[in-house]
């Protein structure tokens, strides 16, 4: 899953982070599937992406058919 930065409750950018660490603090209770999260290394702009959204594998596949263009 590589590095991710989340966005905090408050709106800020918090990481980077490993993406098993986000895993293990979703398994801990410390937050949800909703968790905004987004490669460390995105280009700027890059949105953020649920974290249930980020550990669908078809996701990562058509982002970074978007990245090619």
């Amino acid at each position: 899953m590589g590095f991710r930065e989340l966005k905090d409750p408050t709106g800020k950018n918090q990481g980077p982070f490993l993406g098993v660490s986000i895993i293990s603090g979703f398994k801990q209770g410390f937050f949800g599937m909703n968790l905004p999260v987004r490669l460390s290394d995105a280009p700027e702009g890059m949105p953020f992406h649920d974290l249930d959204e980020e550990m669908n594998p078809r996701h990562e596949a058509s982002r970074l058919e978007c990245l090619k263009q």
